[in-house]
């Protein structure tokens, strides 16, 4: 099994939920009696910097961190939560390693489920990771996608609704409504697939709510890293 790196908030929602979903998958290969093996380092002053917009610290943190992963082994890092993407082409100038980029494995999945190849993206995230930049450039990608994004004043509520979750672990019982009626506002907007890129977020939808047209990328990340680990996902390149 290939060895897999992951920077994460340790505490937080989003590596608990890509555990699972490592945990599920090598039981579903191996039985109930495994768990998944992975090399982890948590970063707990990440939304901090993130917060006070001290990003050069941020990303050199992270670089660092890429690199103590692939001296201890790691042949390949998954970083959690999503937002940390934004800095991706700064993170992989230099490192020994690739970083396995959640929009690669949404692409794969769109494919699979037959979605327009140049069909719009409606995005519910935080208001970081809908800033212009590395991540979202990746989402319009090289077939030229339009990626929609929520108003101003819905993104502060998925903003809201990320940081109560993240620090709580729960929202109030009309959240799910509120990232819903979201989600409708983007179809009505001409969005032809939606993507949950917030695994808090993506906590409080129900597993109905993904259906055809709407993707859960934290899931599909997961999903991928851990093909990736059993040798069933193509190759990473380096410039990933």
């Amino acid at each position: 099994m290939r060895k897999l790196g992951i920077i994460a908030p340790i505490d937080g929602i989003a590596c608990a939920y890509y555990a699972s979903v490592f945990n599920a998958d090598v039981q579903r290969r191996l039985g109930q009696e495994h768990s998944a093996q992975f090399m982890a380092i948590g970063f707990n002053k990440a939304d901090y910097l993130l917060q006070e917009e001290k990003w050069w610290t941020l990303t050199q943190t992270l670089k660092a961190y890429i690199r103590d992963l692939a001296r201890g082994g790691a042949e390949a890092v998954i970083l959690c939560p999503l937002v940390w993407y934004r800095f991706f082409d700064d993170l992989v100038e230099g490192a020994p390693i690739p970083l396995f980029h959640p929009v690669d494995a949404l692409e794969r999945e769109m494919t699979r489920r037959g979605a327009p190849k140049r069909g719009s993206i409606g995005l519910v995230a935080s208001s970081l990771s809908a800033c212009p930049g590395a991540l979202l450039d990746r989402f319009a990608g090289s077939n030229g996608r339009e990626v929609i994004l929520p108003a101003k004043e819905e993104l502060l509520v998925l903003d809201g609704i990320g940081t109560q979750v993240s620090q709580q672990g729960f929202a109030r019982h009309h959240t799910g409504c509120e990232v819903r009626r979201i989600i409708d506002g983007l179809r009505f907007a001409g969005a032809q697939s939606i993507v949950v890129g917030c695994a808090e977020i993506a906590n409080l939808l129900q597993p109905g709510d993904f259906a055809n047209d709407c993707y859960n990328l934290s899931q599909i990340h997961a999903s991928a890293a851990a093909d990736w680990m059993f040798g069933y996902y193509p190759k990473i390149s380096p410039q990933f």
